[in-house]
């Protein structure tokens, strides 16, 4: 989920699609290992900020909350 101010809640309804792709794309690209420590979640949380703010030149997105994150063990 993202977070952003009211004005633009609109505008990221609208947008989900992109957003659902930029995860994707930026998970994938993650290290596995890295997500297994809070500091790695924390990571992605603000490397899918960073990529969908950049990808709209827009500081739009505020937050983004991971609620559920399921990795297979090795």
């Amino acid at each position: 989920a993202v977070q952003t101010s009211s004005d633009d809640a609109s505008w990221a309804r609208q947008n989900a699609k992109v957003f659902t792709d930029i995860f994707q794309r930026t998970l994938a690209s993650s290290n596995p290992d890295q997500l297994r420590t809070t500091e790695g979640i924390n990571a992605l949380q603000q490397s899918v900020q960073d990529e969908i703010n950049g990808t709209f030149k827009q500081p739009r997105v505020t937050n983004v909350y991971l609620t559920d994150l399921m990795m297979q063990a090795d």
